[in-house]
């Protein structure tokens, strides 16, 4: 048990090289996150939240009040969004597991508008859409400080305004200036993408693997950084760097893609730790157990328990 826990407590790495986002032009994907006002309910008629969506390549933005974060009042909001962008919808959109953007009346847009909706397993979520609210929430702050008033759905679509006329720092351009395939081909000149050596997968399918507990920056580091629970590595992904599909023992596909420093191979596949003992069966020669980290029960001979 001493190496199983060893196992588990291993470092965890949270910086390393990740996939490179594809910029496959204007329009090619959007991400989209929420940004909460609902201690202002009642200064913004009732508004609560505001869907943001970005254009990644252009880094162009739509700002949309909202009463609720339902999935309804959400696939309103991007529908509206979609009919009003010019280039009509994105071939790509990525959000984070939030039931606000998995749910019947998006998954309806998503199909109608042939949108390939994903999300990815990770602390990140959608990193260029949470900088962009950052931003955005800094300017509506600095206007609260300055205006005595918590009141924002008069300015929101000024505040988006100058945000997409501004020159965006990473693409050397202005988000609205981005229009034609040479205005692509400008801010693909301005881009440095990061470079990572190509190398062979570290892991093989059919690999059994513990994955990483991301901690909150205040936890302490005493607990497991790896996962009780066992992962069988189900495809690989020849992306930059390499990601990989799991399954979890029921067989059951996990969603999203590991980066490798997200996961470490187990040298002990057979062995499991119980978190307690719910009763015993002399007669038969069984005992059911809770697995610790495993919200599961299991019947297992008496005889297998080990230390």
């Amino acid at each position: 048990m001493e190496a199983v826990a060893k196992e588990l407590h291993a470092p965890a790495r949270r910086r390393y090289n990740r996939r490179v986002i594809q910029l496959g032009g204007l329009n090619e994907t959007w991400q989209m996150d929420l940004m909460d006002f609902q201690k202002f309910k009642r200064k913004n008629s009732g508004h609560t939240f505001v869907l943001l969506v970005i254009d990644i390549f252009s880094k162009f933005i739509w700002l949309y009040p909202l009463k609720d974060k339902t999935g309804l009042e959400v696939a309103k909001a991007l529908q509206d969004i979609i009919r009003s962008c010019p280039f009509g919808p994105p071939k790509n959109l990525q959000a984070d597991e939030g039931k606000e953007f998995i749910n019947v009346h998006c998954k309806e847009i998503y199909k109608k508008e042939k949108i390939n909706f994903y999300h990815v397993y990770t602390h990140l979520k959608a990193a260029i859409a949470e900088r962009a609210i950052r931003t955005i929430k800094s300017k509506l702050y600095r206007y609260f400080t300055a205006k005595g008033s918590y009141k924002w759905t008069g300015i929101l679509q000024d505040i988006a305004r100058e945000y997409n006329k501004r020159i965006h720092r990473t693409t050397g351009m202005a988000p609205v200036k981005v229009k034609t395939r040479e205005d692509e081909k400008k801010v693909f000149d301005y881009l440095k993408v990061p470079k990572f050596p190509v190398k062979l997968p570290k892991y093989k399918v059919g690999d059994m693997v513990r994955i990483s507990k991301y901690k909150a920056i205040f936890d302490k580091g005493y607990t497991p950084n790896w996962s009780t629970e066992l992962f069988t590595i189900h495809k690989i992904f020849r992306t930059l760097p390499t990601t990989y599909e799991l399954k979890d023992e029921d067989g059951n596909i996990i969603s999203g893609k590991f980066y490798e420093e997200e996961m470490q191979r187990t040298d002990y596949p057979d062995i499991f730790l119980v978190e307690k003992v719910l009763s015993k069966n002399p007669r038969n020669g069984t005992m059911r157990v809770k697995w610790l980290g495993i919200d599961k029960v299991s019947t297992i001979p008496i005889n297998s328990i080990v230390g």
